[in-house]
């Protein structure tokens, strides 16, 4: 198909060809002016031909891609890629890729942000996860509380307890897993996101949470429409 298409394509540039040198030709057996006339008019009739040629050679080209399923190919292909993007779109809004959801109640002493003495050993195993199968992802730490707060605590509110939290998990992991504190982020929910109604201390305490995720490699998209026709 594309050796009839090269032919097609050549015969009809040969055509404009020799009608243009026949005009050339008989140039000397006229008027200067009417030659150049003719001659301006025959390369516009040219040029037009030529733009004529192209189309069609796109024109088969794009059917001899149909013919040969590459059409069906790269279709699927950008098919592939726009689902891979909405997935990971989604895994943002999500928060990423959950490594781990631990109860707070095991690792901070209560009302407050200081961590037990074997919160570290509970850590231990996520950081390692961090440094081994998540080391150029970035760590995102969400702190969740319950709607009430100990009278006790040197904290004002559930969204400052939760941020004293998230930022002591973080400081934990950095350590633990030695990476850069810029390959963490540290969000405080407080109790604006139950996971189970607050109304009974078994809900509070499935409230009172921290939430370990990693988020998607962010892609960069060089050149936007190279695959378009």
């Amino acid at each position: 198909m594309m050796r009839c298409n090269t032919l097609l394509v050549a015969c009809l540039l040969g055509l404009a060809g020799a009608a243009l040198v026949g005009c050339a030709s008989s140039a000397g057996t006229h008027s200067s002016s009417s030659s150049a006339a003719r001659v301006d008019s025959l390369k516009t009739a040219n040029e037009r031909l030529e733009a004529r040629v192209r189309l069609l050679s796109d024109s088969l080209q794009f059917y001899d891609d149909i013919q040969s399923g590459q059409y069906r190919r790269e279709r699927r292909a950008l098919q592939d890629d726009l689902t891979r993007i909405a997935y990971e779109v989604q895994l943002l809004r999500e928060g990423g890729y959950v490594v781990a959801t631990l109860a707070t109640d095991v690792l901070f002493e209560s009302g407050t942000a200081h961590l037990k003495t074997n919160a570290h050993d509970r850590l231990r195993t996520v950081a390692t996860q961090l440094r081994t199968t998540y080391r150029k992802r970035t760590v995102r730490v969400e702190s969740y509380t319950d709607a009430s707060l100990p009278a006790d605590s040197p904290y004002s509110s559930a969204r400052a307890l939760s941020a004293g939290h998230a930022a002591a998990i973080v400081d934990a992991l950095v350590d633990l897993s030695n990476r850069a504190p810029s390959q963490f982020q540290a969000v405080a929910y407080g109790d604006t996101r139950p996971a189970a109604s607050n109304e009974t201390s078994a809900g509070q305490a499935r409230n009172r949470r921290i939430r370990i995720t990693v988020l998607p490699q962010a892609y960069r998209i060089t050149h936007p429409y190279e695959t378009a026709w």
